[in-house]
C-alpha cells in the first residue's frame, strides 16, 4: 500500500533476487555409487542467504555464475576433463556429467568460486548481515566406484499407454544378475526440469529377470532405473508427449 500525500494505492511489487545475490554453494548428491566405466550427474547449486535460487549472470570482468569442479580419484568430469569452470542457468543451477573410471575405489567431487567471480559474498573481506549464516563457498561430493559387470538393467520397450483411465507412460526392461523381487528404482524428467528425480514407484524384478513399470502423464517424459544402492544403471528412454 503506497501512500503520498491524501492518495493511497494499492498494488503487487514483485521481488527476484539477482546473480550477485550468490551466497551460497551446494552439490547433489553428497554421494553416489557408479559401476566401473558407468556415467553418473551430480547438480551444482547456487543460492542467496535465503536460499533462493541465484539466475545465471555475467557481472563485468568478473563471472558471478560459475565455480570451478574438481574431480580427483577414479572420476573425471565430462569430456574426460579433471577440472571444469561450470556456469548455472536461470534456475542457479547446472548438471555435472561425472564419468567413472576403470578401477574399483573412490572419487571426490570439490566445487569453488571461480577465479575472478565478483559475487561479494565470495570476495575477501565480505561481513556478512547480522544475524545470517556465514556464506557457504564450497562444497563436495563423493563417489564410490564399483565393479557391477555381472549385473545389468536394460530398457527393452517403452511407450504410450493408459493407466487408471489416464493417458499414461510405460516401459519394460530385462536384467541380469538380480534376485526375483529385486526392487529398482525409477528415475524421470520432464520437459523444462533440468534434472531427473527419483519416482514413488519400485518396480519388482520377476522370476524371469524381467520388469516393468506405468505413470500416468501425458508429457514427454524421459527415464531410466536404477538398482537399490545406485551402482547399475539402465539405459534411458525419451518417450514422446501423449
Amino acid at each position: 500500500v503506497f501512500t503520498s500525500g491524501g492518495l493511497t494505492t494499492t498494488t503487487s511489487i514483485k521481488a527476484a533476487t539477482t546473480a550477485a545475490a550468490a551466497y551460497n554453494i551446494s552439490l547433489t548428491p553428497a554421494a553416489q555409487k557408479l559401476a566401473k566405466g558407468g556415467f553418473g550427474t551430480a547438480t551444482v547449486s547456487l543460492t542467496d542467504v535465503f536460499g533462493n535460487a541465484v539466475p545465471g549472470s555475467a557481472s563485468g570482468a568478473g563471472t558471478i555464475n560459475t565455480v570451478t569442479v574438481t574431480a580427483t580419484g577414479e572420476v573425471l568430469l565430462g569430456g574426460f576433463q579433471n577440472t571444469q569452470n561450470v556456469t548455472v542457468g536461470a534456475t542457479g543451477t547446472a548438471t555435472l556429467t561425472i564419468i567413472a573410471g576403470n578401477t574399483a575405489g573412490t572419487g571426490a567431487l570439490a566445487v569453488v568460486p571461480a577465479a575472478g567471480s565478483d559475487a561479494p559474498a565470495f570476495l575477501a573481506g565480505y561481513v556478512k548481515p547480522t544475524g545470517a549464516p556465514a556464506p557457504t563457498l564450497s562444497a563436495a561430493g563423493a563417489v564410490e566406484v564399483s565393479d557391477a559387470s555381472s549385473k545389468t538393467i536394460t530398457i527393452t520397450t517403452s511407450g504410450r499407454t493408459t493407466v487408471s483411465g489416464k493417458p499414461g507412460v510405460y516401459a519394460n526392461g530385462t536384467t541380469t544378475g538380480f534376485s526375483t523381487g529385486d526392487t529398482l528404482k525409477v528415475y524421470v524428467k520432464f520437459p523444462g526440469q533440468t534434472e531427473y528425480t527419483q519416482g514413488s514407484a519400485t518396480p519388482a524384478i520377476a522370476a524371469d529377470g524381467t520388469f516393468e513399470w506405468s505413470r500416468k502423464t501425458g508429457k514427454k517424459t524421459y527415464v531410466y532405473f536404477t538398482n537399490n544402492d545406485g551402482v547399475v544403471k539402465s539405459n534411458s528412454v525419451i518417450i514422446p508427449a501423449n
